[in-house]
């Protein structure tokens, strides 16, 4: 009848149902997005309402995904990205390892996965980009994923933080055509 489930929605037991029910069904486009939070928030009219929507405005891409994971190669390109948009390099770069590092972690750990970063050092100018290798070398081996970082700049690498964690969490080392320099401190530093 009506009133029980008026009552059934109402329940503080069985209300949390009823939503996870009402969304189960949406399609992903259905969802709210930030730009709707944007007009809302513009809608209020004060003079702090539109100075948040619009530093708001920018960050605002909003739309269903387009990238595909299930693939045998996924490759993201930052390089488009302008060095002065640090802030968007930031959060692309966050997208990117949430969504893969997810990805992977869900895949069966039988399969083997690759995580490559060409250039390593490029990545620790992205806020957060050093976490982020430190925590892939640390925790991505239990999920039966490799992790490779190709250095160019090695005087760059060497003074960086992330080195400790690569160099203790990797089995092999490629050098090639590099001065005796970086040979030998990388001899030593896993030789330890």
């Amino acid at each position: 009848s009506e009133e029980e489930a008026l009552k059934f929605l109402k329940e503080p037991n069985t209300r949390r149902e009823v939503r996870n029910l009402a969304f189960a069904y949406l399609q992903p486009e259905d969802y709210p997005t930030h730009r709707m939070l944007q007009e809302l928030i513009q809608l209020d009219g004060s003079d702090a309402a539109d100075d948040l929507a619009t530093r708001l405005l920018p960050w605002c891409a909003d739309g269903t995904s387009n990238i595909s994971l299930t693939g045998k190669i996924a490759h993201f390109e930052l390089g488009y990205i302008p060095e002065a948009a640090k802030l968007l390099r930031g959060v692309a770069g966050f997208l990117i390892t949430n969504y893969t590092r997810q990805h992977i972690i869900t895949m069966p750990r039988r399969l083997r996965k690759r995580n490559v970063y060409e250039e390593v050092a490029r990545l620790l100018d992205i806020p957060g980009g050093e976490q982020i290798v430190k925590e892939s070398y640390a925790q991505m081996r239990k999920f039966n994923c490799w992790n490779i970082s190709i250095v160019q700049q090695y005087g760059r690498f060497k003074e960086s933080r992330i080195r400790s964690a690569v160099f203790g969490n990797s089995r092999q080392f490629f050098l090639m055509r590099q001065t005796t320099a970086p040979i030998s401190t990388t001899w030593r530093a896993t030789s330890a």
